[in-house]
């Protein structure tokens, strides 16, 4: 069984990354299936969304107009790039 990994959410998500921040910087993207899959005004909006369109699936959720080095800025559903 393959492992999945966020990278194609991830380049799905530069792909449109300036785009989103002229519309919806400072709101939260959710990313899913290589698609975007709405942007919301608070990460607890964005994390329901996931759980409710994605399940156990993964997902990715960037805080747009922030950078991704900082943990808090970029999280995937059931993979958390720092550990937590």
């Amino acid at each position: 069984m393959m492992v999945q990994t966020p990278d194609k959410d991830i380049a799905a998500y530069e792909a449109m990354r300036k785009d989103l921040e002229k519309t919806d910087k400072g709101g939260w993207a959710l990313v899913g299936e290589q698609k975007l899959a709405g942007t919301y005004s608070g990460l607890e909006e964005a994390l329901e969304a996931a759980e409710e369109k994605f399940g156990d699936g993964l997902c990715h959720i960037r805080h747009i107009g922030e950078e991704s080095d900082d943990c808090g800025s970029a999280l995937f559903f059931d993979h958390f790039p720092c550990g937590s």
